[in-house]
């Protein structure tokens, strides 16, 4: 009798420990499973972090193209001023010519 109740007890002790390793095995893959989503998130965060740097080089540029255009706009204003000026200057010298050659 104490041999079966030896065995009786291996035997549940066996069964206890195939439970146990079952479920191990079903948290390894759950684990695992985890494992592959995180990788699969720290891609898309690096695809997302190297399209975030190539949008914000695009806009130091669009940026440095405004500066520059805003630049251009206030050289082209100075420019018409001066065109106005030299314009007003010249009619004033066809006037005195016109003139001259009235008076002659």
């Amino acid at each position: 009798m104490a041999m079966q109740a030896v065995l009786k007890k291996l035997e549940t002790r066996i069964g206890e420990l195939v439970e146990r390793y079952e479920g191990a095995r079903r948290r390894i893959d759950e684990l695992e499973k985890e494992i592959e989503s995180l990788r699969e998130a720290a891609a898309a965060h690096e695809a997302a972090a190297a399209r975030i740097a190539e949008l914000e080089a695009n806009v130091a540029e669009l940026e440095k193209a405004a500066a520059s255009g805003e630049e251009t706009g206030r050289r082209a204003a100075e420019l018409e001023a001066r065109q106005r000026e030299l314009a007003g200057r010249l009619e004033q010298v066809l006037e005195r010519i016109d003139g001259a050659l009235a008076g002659e």
